[in-house]
């Protein structure tokens, strides 16, 4: 099952593009697509911007529940955050929900076109994931004022707001401004009931990587290491059971893949530790 985000015109589609087997001249789930498939209308749904077309998606997640539900979780430029539930392909007559999620009475003002003038707010995140909990859906996302906000996909709730400059006394007392950046990165892992996150921090005199263990029901998270980046700028990363692999660039424009290769979660909690160790496999 595929999920197609279109950013540019704000329609999120649910795609069934079947799998792949060892018997197939090309191993893709492109092989059996078909335009047909991908233009009828019970696949996609067109997102309500208030009859303007000129949003811009700011960071985006989808999830496929064991039902066939697709979530679909975004931000966009014009203040709001929203969460599309489709139903599975196969149900005749099931119905596209969409709703807009909001913290707080001030928040709802904000996303609700009363004071959009002030979009870059500081609670606005800057990275979405999707992911479930003890088996209900959550939105768990990193904002510019560095503060990790879990939303309920059923109760469309924030149930739970953790500041993450709490993992590093050190700076806890500097209050650094609002900042752009931040990232969140489901840890991939064979072990699908241990929910861990990689919490890339972006500030404006560095950055980390700071690995977590959120727990939804007890309101807790479980500081599990941080590690301390260097100055390049980062493309993007991937984080697993022992590895955090990262792309970066530099200040003259060239790629570096970097990969720690110890990142043994649970053993060196609370340590920092240097990116600068880091093993530069492609340059």
């Amino acid at each position: 099952m595929a999920h197609v985000l279109p950013d540019q015109v704000f329609e999120v589609r649910n795609l069934d593009m079947g799998y792949t087997t060892s018997d197939q001249p090309i191993p893709s789930i492109f092989l059996n697509a078909s335009i047909a498939n991908a233009t009828d209308p019970r696949n996609k749904h067109m997102i309500n911007t208030a009859g303007t077309m000129t949003s811009q998606l700011n960071c985006a997640s989808t999830f496929l529940k064991n039902d066939g539900e697709a979530l679909f979780a975004f931000f966009s430029n014009a203040g709001n955050l929203l969460l599309v539930k489709m139903p599975p392909v196969d149900k005749e007559g099931g119905v596209v929900q969409q709703f807009e999620l909001a913290q707080s009475s001030m928040m709802k003002k904000l996303w609700s076109g009363i004071m959009r003038s002030n979009q870059d707010v500081s609670e606005s995140p800057t990275s979405i994931v999707v992911q479930p909990f003890k088996g209900d859906p959550y939105i768990f996302t990193v904002c510019r004022d560095y503060k990790l906000r879990i939303w309920s996909a059923n109760t469309l709730e924030c149930v739970f707001v953790f500041n993450m400059l709490d993992l590093r006394p050190e700076k806890a007392q500097t209050h650094p401004t609002p900042y752009a950046g931040h990232l969140i990165q489901k840890v991939l892992s064979n072990d699908d009931s241990n929910l861990r996150f990689s919490v890339y921090l972006n500030f404006p005199n560095g950055n980390q990587f700071v690995h977590i263990q959120p727990d939804v029901g007890r309101m807790h998270v479980h500081h599990i290491e941080t590690i301390s980046g260097n100055e390049d700028d980062l493309i993007d990363y991937c984080v697993t059971d022992d590895q955090l692999l990262t792309l970066l660039t530099d200040k003259s424009g060239e790629c570096t893949a970097r990969i720690r290769l110890t990142c043994s979660f649970g053993q060196v909690a609370g340590k920092p530790i240097c990116l600068n160790s880091l093993v530069r496999i492609h340059n």
